[in-house]
Formats: C-alpha cells, structure tokens, sequence
C-alpha cells in the first residue's frame, strides 16, 4: 500500500508494453519470472 492515491502504470521491460494501470493506494508489485528465450543462432 502507498501512503496516499498514486496514479501510475507499469511497463514490461521486455516487450515494453503496459500491463496495468492504477489510481488508488493499492500499487502492484512485480517480479520478471523467465526472461525471453534467445535463439543462440541469432547472437
């Protein structure tokens, strides 16, 4: 919980896209899981 309403989103680093937005006290926490797979071919 924050201390007061904050009105802000949350970006994937990876894709770069918004994954959800938010106005209240309630502020998401998020953690990457499995990063994207790299072909080896393509490095």
């Amino acid at each position: 919980m924050a201390p007061r309403r904050e009105v802000d989103c949350f970006q994937c680093s990876v894709r770069g896209q918004t994954m959800e937005t938010w106005n209240t006290a309630w502020v998401p926490s998020y953690r990457l899981l499995v990063g994207p797979i790299r072909n080896p071919i393509d490095d």
